[in-house]
């Protein structure tokens, strides 16, 4: 979620976490400029999912997504949008909402010769089949420096919300640096050892039995509020402790670190590594939107971060995709960012 700049710019988004009533980050860390923004308010439903299909739903609706981009950035990106749609791209504000994203766009140098296109390693889908998430690998024709039109290697993480018409949209995109890849190889085309996309099919109604805390007397009611707790919760853990200590100890176990100009990491332990010089104090996280899944069970957050590396503060913003384990746990199943404007004072 936060491995995004730090390897890049010594900046890093970060976010997940588990647990009520967060401490509150050091005043210096306090970021402003996302405002307040909660959606997912949700209600018990009886009904299961068939959630191997839904992944597939998903699968083809962000493969559809990738080949409008790949025919054209700026007519093809928009189009997979929900109205509320939140986007991070590097070195802008978060934009959020249809019309903010097409203006980010086509504000872009040359946008109308710029194209796109990625394919997911990993699809999942909420137990009752209106949220779901995946993440990847892509391309990415943009002008360089000097105007010239050229390739680079990208990663995303990609946050889906199914309308009332069944048809899948995208609720938050996240665009990821990536380090350069063998030209003959290119990226790799499959999620690393771990993550990859589950094969089982999710029901409600187990889920619910699995947690001590839901009887069908007392369901229990996730809102969006609960993740931003969540979500700061790891960000205090963070500042206390450190980088590896926290995002060691809020990740899942398929969790995957997806930041940073590198491949895709997997499990804890890829995790904890890529935050091991990520010292207490050094690096924090304000998040400012989120939305759950009726079901209880996946949502996001997006927030911006702040890291110290010497005597400057980097900053970046990031999308953390969070599944609730069986004991009622909230778990990161996917973390990135990327750079954002210093907050304004």
């Amino acid at each position: 979620m936060k491995p995004l700049t730090w390897f890049l710019y010594a900046a890093v988004a970060t976010a997940s976490g588990v647990g009520v009533g967060s401490p509150s980050a050091p005043a210096a860390f306090v970021i402003a400029g996302l405002g307040p923004g909660v959606s997912g308010v949700p209600s018990v439903r009886d009904a299961v999912a068939d959630s191997r299909s839904e992944r597939e739903a998903i699968r083809a609706a962000d493969l559809a997504h990738a080949a409008a981009s790949a025919a054209g950035l700026f007519g093809g990106f928009a189009g997979a949008l929900d109205d509320d749609a939140v986007f991070l791209y590097p070195g802008r504000p978060v934009a959020r909402g249809r019309a903010a994203v097409e203006a980010l766009v086509a504000s872009l140098p040359g946008v109308e010769k710029q194209r796109m296109s990625w394919y997911p390693v990993r699809v999942d889908v909420s137990a009752d089949g209106t949220r779901g998430y995946s993440y990847g690998y892509g391309e990415r024709t943009r002008p360089d420096s000097t105007g010239a039109m050229g390739t680079v290697y990208i990663k995303y993480i990609a946050y889906w919300r199914k309308g009332d018409d069944a048809r899948w949209r995208v609720a938050a995109w996240a665009l990821l640096p990536a380090g350069p890849a063998d030209a003959a190889a290119g990226q790799p085309r499959t999620a690393p050892k771990g993550c990859e996309t589950p094969t089982a099919n999710y029901a409600r109604a187990a889920y619910a039995a699995s947690d001590t805390r839901a009887t069908p007397a007392a369901p229990v009611t996730v809102t969006g509020d609960v993740l931003l707790r969540v979500d700061s919760d790891f960000s205090a853990r963070s500042v206390a402790n450190g980088g590896a200590p926290a995002f060691a100890s809020f990740v899942a176990d398929d969790g995957a670190s997806i930041g940073g100009a590198g491949p895709i990491e997997c499990g804890r332990e890829a995790v904890r590594a890529r935050f091991a010089t990520v010292k207490a104090g050094d690096l924090a996280w304000t998040p400012a939107i989120a939305d759950v899944a009726a079901s209880g069970d996946l949502g996001f957050t997006v927030g911006v971060a702040a890291s110290r590396h010497g005597a400057q503060t980097f900053y970046s913003k990031y999308l953390t995709i969070w599944r609730r384990q069986p004991d009622g746990a909230w778990r990161f199943v996917a973390d990135g960012g990327n750079a954002a404007p210093a907050p304004e004072r």
